[in-house]
């Protein structure tokens, strides 16, 4: 029967769900091909602790092009017709159906993509060719690769993927996110990690209509005054290098991307992997397990840098003080500082418990006050790092 199948010319999505179930047998590795995509998410590249050269973990997503577009477009209507967007002009339609599409393009299993990493030679240092994958069953690949060169703290190359096709003329620049950077971090110093949702982005999840709303239909929104600190605190800790680790689905990546670059910090970004190509699985993954998710990648982290001076921000909606708590526990001399910002107005009730001292007291159990605070106003956040730099350059 699954010979019978593979004879066959079936859909894309079908395909995939036989695999699934599988009726039909697993892809063998292949090279990406066109009216297909790739996503290439920037990257920040560490010294390997064991043999002191430099690696970069390339995180690619794979897509058939344009096979939810459709359907996007009747979710675009559906959502204008219940209310999700009341009066919606074709603009707003095409924005809806636009963010929603990535969440409807069948993803691709097995793929590989080859990169030409330096592309431009900088620093004096070669151009370097890698295949990276295959992708996994989520359609996503993650290589952690040694690459050649003598970089520096602060160094920022460009790389970009090798399509089929020749350049722009292939077509694949509307549908793909070809071009990244890589910024290279040594293991002293400072470095950050934020969290995203209702930390320095407003969506408001603990309302789901409105999280859906921030998410699909509104222009993405700054947490006043986050920007502004933001940039104060990459100027106090001597430009550290961001990570922003978000329970959020890789598939709002060119919306998130784009949003930190206009706004913030460039950094890395880490982002969730859906569990199965189906849009309501959404709201289940930017609210559930988010504290053993968020611990994992913080350990990764931890373990690649082994000897930065970590700073957590987070907020108070999800579980980031519970997250970021039980890893101080587990790496005390490796997190110098917690702030978690008070999320208010959004679910008054829940928030009683949410912002509560009781909860926050908690989850912060074993953790030295002196390590985490809480914070509303973003200039708050500015004062505290004052004074932590001013103490580490004390202990020094």
């Amino acid at each position: 029967m699954a010979h019978a199948l593979s004879t066959l010319k079936l859909p894309p999505l079908l395909q995939r769900i036989l695999r699934k179930l599988r009726i039909l047998p697993t892809l063998p590795p292949s090279p990406i091909q066109p009216g297909e995509s790739v996503w290439l998410y920037n990257n920040i590249g560490y010294r390997d602790a064991a043999t002191n050269r430099w690696v970069v973990q390339f995180i690619c997503a794979y897509f058939y092009r344009g096979t939810g577009k459709d359907l996007a477009k009747v979710v675009a209507n559906i959502t204008t017709m219940i209310g999700l967007a009341p009066g919606a002009d074709p603009t707003t339609e095409q924005t809806i159906a636009n963010r929603v599409q990535p969440f409807l393009d069948t993803i691709l299993e097995g793929k590989t993509v080859q990169v030409a990493f330096n592309q431009a030679g900088d620093g004096g240092n070669e151009n370097q060719i890698f295949t990276l994958g295959p992708g996994g069953s989520h359609g996503v690949s993650v290589n952690d690769v040694f690459v050649a060169g003598d970089w520096r703290e602060g160094n920022v190359v460009r790389s970009r993927a090798i399509m089929p096709g020749t350049g722009e003329s292939s077509g694949f620049q509307s549908c793909s996110l070809i071009n990244f950077e890589t910024r290279f971090a040594d293991q002293e110093g400072w470095a950050v990690v934020s969290d995203i949702d209702d930390t320095i982005k407003v969506t408001e999840v603990r309302d789901r209509l409105s999280l859906l709303r921030h998410t699909f239909v509104l222009p993405p929104e700054t947490v006043p005054g986050m920007p502004e600190a933001y940039s104060r605190l990459n100027s106090l800790l001597s430009a550290p290098p961001w990570f922003y680790l978000s329970a959020s689905p890789y598939n709002l990546f060119p919306l998130l991307s784009a949003f930190v670059a206009s706004h913030y910090p460039r950094g890395q970004l880490l982002l969730r992997e859906m569990s199965w190509q189906e849009l309501e699985s959404f709201i289940v993954t930017i609210t559930m397990g988010t504290q053993q998710y968020k611990e994992n990648e913080l350990e990764v982290l931890i373990k690649n840098f082994p000897k930065k001076k970590w700073v957590f921000i987070g907020d108070s909606t999800q579980k980031d003080p519970e997250a970021y708590a039980a890893v101080y526990r587990r790496h005390p001399t490796n997190v110098r500082r917690i702030w978690v910002r008070l999320v208010k107005g959004v679910d008054v009730q829940k928030e009683k418990e949410l912002n509560s001292k009781e909860r926050l007291e908690k989850a912060f159990k074993g953790v030295p006050r002196e390590i985490w605070s809480t914070f509303e106003d973003p200039e708050v956040l500015t004062n505290e790092v004052k004074v932590m730099v001013a103490a580490d350059a004390g202990r020094v």
